[in-house]
């Protein structure tokens, strides 16, 4: 992909995050922020100083202990947060959800947005994919007598905000349809779990999710991920963000729904540098439990 191709693919992807906080590009993030950033910079500069000789003693030689670690910049780093996420709250955050879809979800996400998980909502996915041709009769039966729709703790739609973190769990995304409620428990078996790898297409849906419907955590993560990517030097590892919300998203938070063969889901995943070895290891994975 040559960088004319580049700049044009996300100037396009770009025109439609007017005034939505994009955390890969600090030139979308609001003003009030980078002040405050840029004032507490000597501040942050000599938290991460300290977090790291405390580090360099302690693998040296060990003679720095979890109990004489006290980092005296640590408290106004932790007010420095709070200030963030108290304004960040304000804000839009521009997310990424990967799933696969059949042909008539991703028009139903253009529609009506995203629908929480629940086993009701899960049912009517396992009937449209039974009508539509695309599951056999005896697989739908397998699929709704054993998944976590019901499960409490996947009750929320989860989120990447980072480019990076999309591609973490691409594999994932390219493999199984039914999303973590359905394909967890299957993806693997040697009946169910070829089914779901034979459906549905890989897509990304962006979406602007204002910051205050995410739960404290999430938001308090998400101030702490600014914070530590603003005085972020090279040789960092940066950890990664992700979010979800309770709640469902309406088609009004939806920027955009990109499918597999838009040239824009290479941009976004860079799918196409999966290393051989760990495709092969996730299939040699597949096939050692359905094997079984």
């Amino acid at each position: 992909m040559t960088w004319l191709w580049y700049i044009w693919v996300h100037g396009a992807l770009m025109e439609h995050w007017a005034g939505v906080v994009d955390f890969d590009h600090q030139d979308s993030w609001p003003g009030p922020i980078l002040e405050l950033l840029r004032a507490s910079r000597k501040t942050l500069s000599a938290y991460k100083a300290s977090e790291r000789d405390y580090f360099k003693r302690y693998f040296a030689n060990h003679t720095a202990t979890v109990i004489e670690h006290c980092n005296k910049f640590a408290p106004a780093r932790v007010a420095i947060i709070d200030e963030v996420a108290a304004l960040l709250t304000r804000e839009r955050l521009l997310c990424f959800h990967g799933t696969r879809l059949l042909p008539h979800e991703v028009v139903d996400i253009r529609a009506a947005g995203i629908a929480l998980p629940s086993p009701e909502f899960f049912a009517r996915r396992i009937d449209s994919a039974v009508k539509g041709g695309y599951l056999e009769a005896a697989i739908s039966a397998l699929l709704l007598n054993e998944n976590q729709a019901g499960d409490k703790n996947r009750k929320h739609i989860h989120f990447a905000n980072r480019r990076a973190d999309l591609r973490s769990g691409l594999i994932r995304l390219l493999v199984s349809w039914g999303g973590e409620v359905g394909y967890v428990g299957h993806e693997y078996r040697a009946d169910t779990g070829p089914a779901l790898r034979r459906i549905g297409e890989p897509c990304l849906v962006l979406a602007a999710v204002p910051v205050s419907v995410f739960p404290r955590t999430v938001v308090h993560n998400a101030a702490t991920r600014f914070v530590d990517s603003f005085t972020q030097s090279p040789d960092d590892v940066q950890a990664g963000f992700e979010s979800w919300v309770n709640q469902p998203i309406p088609a009004t938070w939806i920027l955009d729904l990109i499918q597999f063969q838009d040239p824009r889901f290479e941009l976004l995943t860079e799918y196409s540098k999966l290393a051989p070895h760990e495709i092969k290891r996730f299939e040699m994975r597949i096939d050692k439990q359905e094997s079984r």
